[in-house]
């Protein structure tokens, strides 16, 4: 992170500004009030949430899928018809 640039005061406060007061509290209280270090914990959590993106997709996809495969086995290909 020290080879990106800085913002300046300005450019930081109008980014605090996009963000709800709720959302960015957690983040100021765990960066000890530090704006700068508040918004980087963000985009560090931005980038893990990301990083899940993809796997947590193909659970869904593999899960519902496999969940068909059984209702449709058990009820017919239009299971969800059934009562």
């Amino acid at each position: 992170m020290s080879n990106e640039p800085q913002a300046s005061r300005e450019e930081l406060g109008s980014l605090k500004a996009c963000l709800s007061p709720d959302r960015m509290s957690k983040y100021l209280r765990a960066t000890q009030g530090s704006l700068s270090n508040a918004l980087a914990l963000y985009n560090w959590n931005t980038a893990v949430s990301a990083a899940f993106y993809g796997p947590l997709q193909w659970l869904e996809v593999t899960l519902r899928n496999s969940i068909d495969n059984c209702l449709a086995e058990a009820y017919g290909d239009a299971w969800y018809f059934h009562n």
